[in-house]
């Protein structure tokens, strides 16, 4: 994991410890969050990184799988 890597404790507000300040153009939501809004297909969004990606979410995202918040709003 990042976090361990670089000496972070926990994954919460893994971006306001990697910058130092809240972000003001990202958000960070939780993987078991299936009702958040970046889950619909009308949610505005410029893009989506997935990082890192494990061969399962990837094999989820290419196949359609919605079993989590990662592969049900990238696909």
């Amino acid at each position: 994991m990042l976090a361990e890597e670089l000496g972070l404790s926990g994954r919460n507000n893994l971006l306001e410890k990697l910058l130092g300040a809240p972000p003001t153009k990202t958000v960070q939501l939780s993987d078991s969050d299936i009702g958040a809004a970046i889950a619909s297909g009308s949610h505005p969004s410029n893009g989506m990184i997935v990082l890192p990606c494990s061969m399962g979410t990837l094999a989820a995202i290419a196949n359609g799988l919605a079993s989590s918040l990662i592969s049900r709003a990238a696909t």
